[in-house]
């Protein structure tokens, strides 16, 4: 996919001349607290969905101011992480016999997690507007402290597409690793339905034995783990960010548990669309809302703080850039 296909590109391309001025030149956001950043990021996601008839204000989490402060202050200490791991957007099916499925059916979870849709799915439009303040917040973070970054992430466009997106803005490459795909069950229904046991709702809990045989290859579960602890053996000049999937994280976090000797963080957790984990360092902190405000919704945020940034948009066209609408909102 090229970047003018991208549609977080296209919805960042679409905001107006102050955000492109502070894109084009992140000096600018040195002159922000973390206070007045949420503000600005916030305030750019508002008019994107206004612009965007399929998507509510009620259905996009705001930027936490906290969140930014404290990531902020973790890379302004000597022991800053020396990775960062995203979990990827939320996955918008092509197929509408699929996105009709009530989303406590744990059909629509198999079939979203089969090859056919698993690695093409793009992310939903819902999705890629509140990517917009996760990755104006790492250009915020990279602004502050100087620090170099660089981007990794499966194949599975969930992931790629945002991974693509921050990569321009924070003027780096971004590089498809296979340790980071998702894996794919098995397109074996009756072997995933003997397997799975239906109170998971077809996701996968982090068991060896569900894991080798939902995917239906034995060793999967290994090979992941395998792939973590090279992970966390490695040394980079830059500080990496990798837009992943639950399987990895999982296993990125029993490792660290098991060179910590201790239960530092939690394994069977998920964390939610864009959470955070900061790894390689003395103080991995699993956040699983990420850089958003938990339980509240950019409504929330523009009634409690009515300020210039939340300006309503003055344009009235609605339309989708090449990203499709999202209701009815699956479940997270």
């Amino acid at each position: 996919m090229s970047s003018e296909q991208n549609p977080i590109i296209t919805l960042l391309a679409s905001t107006d001349a102050d955000t492109g001025f502070l894109l084009k030149n992140p000096e600018s956001l040195k002159m922000m607290t973390p206070a007045d950043f949420s503000d600005y990021a916030n305030g750019v996601m508002r008019p994107l969905v206004d612009k965007n008839s399929e998507v509510s204000l009620a259905e996009i989490r705001p930027i936490n101011a906290q969140a930014v402060q404290q990531l902020l202050q973790d890379f302004s200490e000597e022991n800053k992480p020396g990775a960062i791991i995203l979990r990827h957007g939320e996955q918008w099916s092509s197929d509408e016999t699929v996105r009709n499925l009530n989303a406590d059916d744990p059909l629509k979870k198999i079939r979203m997690m089969q090859a056919k849709h698993n690695e093409s799915d793009p992310i939903s439009l819902r999705s890629a507007i509140e990517f917009c303040g996760t990755l104006l917040t790492f250009c915020y973070i990279q602004a502050q402290t100087g620090v170099t970054f660089s981007v990794e992430h499966s194949r599975n466009q969930r992931a790629a597409q945002p991974a693509i997106a921050l990569a321009k803005f924070l003027q780096c490459g971004a590089i498809n690793k296979e340790r980071w795909d998702c894996i794919n069950y098995s397109n074996d229904d009756t072997l995933i339905a003997e397997k799975l046991p239906a109170k998971h709702k077809g996701k996968l809990p982090w068991d060896k034995d569900l894991v080798d045989a939902v995917v239906g290859k034995e060793g999967t579960y290994e090979g992941i783990l395998g792939d973590m602890e090279g992970f966390l053996k490695e040394t980079s000049d830059t500080i990496p960010i990798i837009i992943t999937h639950t399987q990895q994280i999982n296993a990125l976090c029993q490792q660290i548990n098991t060179l910590s000797e201790s239960k530092v963080l939690p394994v069977d957790e998920r964390l939610d669309y864009y959470g955070l984990l900061p790894c390689k360092t003395k103080k991995p902190t699993f956040m699983t809302d990420g850089l958003y405000v938990k339980n509240e919704s950019l409504e929330d945020t523009i009634k409690q703080v009515p300020r210039p940034f939340f300006q309503k948009s003055s344009s009235s066209e609605a339309g989708s850039p090449n990203t499709p609408s999202t209701k009815p909102t699956p479940s997270r």
